[in-house]
């Protein structure tokens, strides 16, 4: 039997872990029917059907669940080829690929594109922007090689290399805080009519926590996690936003939005930068991870990020 095409096991496997041909093939950058084909060419290889289908999608055989764990070590073998190959060269390069939360993708991606282009030619960024959820599951599975993303609870966060701390705001349009103070009191948050995360998503249930503690409801108006929605509703119908003050840097800049942080300790937005465990860090991508701390800090030097 011939070895199997390294493209075929990572379709593979990124559709075992989605369970979606259409989300394999976005992750993949690929066309749906080029997944297929993949799949359909292992099928025919091993001698049977890798998946079930169901009402939401697909599921692996016993066959697909036989195959998984050797596939994944196949690619992960390729992988370490790769990188022992470029890591051997005199100067980085390569496809870098990073996850970056929502919020960071004004700025960010901006200064770094700059910095790689003056000092490394030869790296080539790949920025997917998402919740942090999301990237917490893409560097966990290899997807990206880093992510930024946010938490909000204290904590240590071992092995994540803390960017920023700033403030959770609440978000409005201007003019909207004339008579309000420089802050806002988290029990006073129950007069506004607020646009919260949908569930699941980690300021959505920090806030639904201390709400609870606090013994005071939220008026919900509408739940929305895109920021583009939620900017749209703030400035359309006068809802109030809540979101990290990085996630509208640079409205606040322009003036088109107004905030007022959340006077509550324990409700910061921790924006760190995480490594994935499961993909070999190439040259390139350990030279990308040493320059972005330096970036962060001269966006709050420059005013541009607001640390509380």
């Amino acid at each position: 039997m011939a070895p199997p095409n390294i493209k075929a096991l990572l379709a593979f496997t990124r559709v075992a872990a989605t369970g979606s041909l259409s989300q394999a093939a976005a992750n993949l950058g690929l066309a749906q029917s080029a997944v297929s084909r993949y799949i359909a060419q292992l099928e025919a290889q091993f001698g049977g059907p890798l998946f079930y289908r169901t009402g939401r999608g697909v599921i692996c055989t016993e066959l697909g669940n036989v195959l998984l764990g050797s596939a994944q070590d196949v690619i992960d073998a390729a992988d370490a080829l790769s990188v022992a190959a470029h890591d051997h060269a005199s100067v980085p390069s390569g496809s870098v690929s990073i996850g970056l939360l929502h919020g960071a993708a004004s700025y960010l991606p901006t200064r770094l594109y700059a910095h790689l282009r003056e000092r490394l030619p030869r790296v080539q960024l790949q920025i997917i922007e998402g919740h942090s959820g999301e990237i917490e599951e893409w560097t966990a599975s290899g997807e990206v090689s880093m992510g930024i993303l946010n938490r909000y609870r204290p904590g240590n966060w071992a092995g994540a290399h803390k960017l920023l701390a700033s403030a959770v705001c609440l978000v409005a349009r201007p003019g909207s805080f004339a008579r309000a103070p420089t802050a806002v009191r988290f029990a006073a948050l129950a007069r506004y009519p607020l646009i919260v995360p949908v569930m699941p998503n980690a300021l959505r249930l920090r806030l639904e926590e201390l709400a609870q503690r606090h013994g005071m409801p939220l008026d919900i108006a509408i739940e929305a996690s895109g920021n583009t929605t939620v900017k749209s509703l703030v400035l359309d119908h006068g809802l109030f936003g809540v979101m990290p003050q990085l996630a509208c840097a640079r409205e606040l800049r322009e003036g088109t939005l107004e905030v007022r942080p959340i006077a509550e300790r324990a409700f910061k937005a921790n924006t760190l930068l995480i490594t994935s465990t499961r993909r070999t860090m190439t040259k390139a991508a350990r030279e990308v991870m040493r320059a972005i701390p330096p970036l962060a800090r001269t966006l709050v030097r420059d005013g541009v990020w607001i640390e509380s």
